[in-house]
């Protein structure tokens, strides 16, 4: 872990007045630092406190009985209330104000970030591969709008005082019925329409998804999805997802086909996207997400990381970087779209088409320090000499630091490779 802390810049991160490479790197110190990301919070809760006061005129002429009063002048002509007891009162209510709003907002989870956008090539497009103009990096976005926290079934929690309120909820007719409890409705998140039309099951109302409830769009209509009190979910068209699992150990929802861009600022591994050929799990990131009709995905990560899952292997994926699955073959390795187009081409055969020796040669030779990250992931993926051969050229780009030996790495030491691959990110991120 980075011994380094930030907690003296935690207004400028929340105000985005960093740099984007020092934004990238207190982001990624918040998912490993409990301590600062406590800290942190209270800044945020407290900046968004902030930010719903609102002024209001004093009654007329209060003001003028005040500074008479404090002049020694005129004394209030107000019969039942004096200057003291009308500041006491003031401040009071003050207090109970704020103590109020601190009770309240604590239940609120900080931020709901707004999507990020990628120019990135479709999956199986001939620039599937970085290093051309089709494939720019997006600029990262930092949280703006506070939204409400949500009950285990997927209510807003109510504001102090209104427990009792009733709160009718539209719903379709037959759906948010829970089968095994049927006076207990399943848990739901909010949705709205963006664009065009888009439906769960038979409706097209903004309102709920449900658990086990499908969300589609057409060629014209988008959607976005609250995931609970943890970030959104942008639906773009010709999409199919169903919502899989909601509470406060995990959130999942399954992308069959088309594409959703997530917002998400949670612990790690607490939001999951599952496809037909992987899941991508969030470590505390935003990202667009792509399926085709054949299952296949791509994964492009805008900020933090996100890990794409399937079975023993995993590609841990971090902002600018790529990573494509193939359904029946698993998941392939992650490279950065500044990489060269001939390193990107070579990797997809290595991955997916039997490239062998022949395709990691060419990923080696257009390798730059920042491609440490794919050869890194080859690491456990190749023979024991092609791993002897990729070692060499990894401490050539960036000296494993101290501790990290050349046989720990080769017997593929859990330590020594985590060791090493934290050095390499201060390249990646330089």
């Amino acid at each position: 872990m980075n011994d380094k802390h930030y907690k003296e810049k935690f207004s400028a991160y929340i105000n985005q007045e960093l740099p984007r490479e020092e934004r990238q790197e207190i982001a990624e110190h918040l998912l490993q630092c409990e301590d600062c990301r406590a800290e942190h919070d209270s800044v945020k809760l407290g900046a968004s406190l902030a930010g719903m006061l609102r002024q209001a005129d004093a009654p007329p002429g209060t003001w003028n009985e005040i500074e008479a009063a404090m002049a020694g002048g005129t004394k209030s002509s107000v019969p039942w209330i004096n200057v003291k007891a009308w500041t006491v009162a003031f401040g009071s209510v003050a207090v109970v104000l704020v103590l109020g709003a601190v009770v309240y907002f604590n239940s609120i989870r900080d931020a709901k970030q707004p999507v990020a956008t990628s120019n990135a090539p479709g999956i199986n497009s001939p620039a599937a591969v970085p290093g051309s103009p089709a494939d720019p990096s997006p600029a990262q976005t930092e949280p703006a709008v506070v939204i409400p926290a949500t009950q285990d079934n997927g209510q807003p929690v109510p504001a102090p005082g209104t427990e009792s309120l009733p709160r009718t909820v539209k719903t379709p007719a037959g759906r948010n019925t829970n089968p095994a409890n049927p006076s207990k409705p399943l848990a739901t998140w909010n949705f709205e329409t963006i664009a065009g039309v888009p439906k769960v099951g038979d409706s097209s109302e903004n309102g709920k998804l449900a658990v086990g409830d499908f969300l589609e769009t057409d060629g014209t209509s988008k959607a976005r999805i609250e995931v609970a009190d943890i970030g959104n979910v942008e639906i773009e068209p010709n999409s199919r997802v169903r919502l899989v699992n909601t509470s406060k150990k995990q959130h999942r929802l399954s992308l069959e086909r088309g594409t959703l861009q997530a917002q998400i600022l949670a612990p790690p591994r607490l939001f999951i996207v599952d496809t037909p050929s992987a899941m991508a799990v969030d470590l505390g990131c935003a990202y667009k997400l792509e399926v085709d009709d054949a299952g296949n995905s791509k994964l492009y990560v805008t900020s933090g990381y996100v890990s794409l899952e399937r079975g023993t292997l995993e590609s841990i994926v971090p902002a600018g970087a790529f990573c494509f699955t193939r359904h029946g073959k698993g998941v392939g390795t992650p490279f950065f779209a500044s990489a060269t187009r001939e390193l990107g081409a070579a990797l997809m055969r290595f991955d997916f088409e039997g490239g062998g020796a022949a395709s990691l040669a060419t990923v080696i030779t257009e390798s730059r320090a920042e491609d440490t990250l794919t050869l890194w992931h080859l690491l456990p993926r190749v023979n024991k000499q092609e791993r002897e051969r990729l070692f060499d050229v990894m401490a050539a780009l960036v000296a494993p630091p101290e501790g990290v030996t050349r046989e720990g790495v080769l017997r593929l030491d859990k330590k020594m490779l985590e060791a090493w691959r934290i050095e390499m990110e201060t390249v990646w991120f330089s």
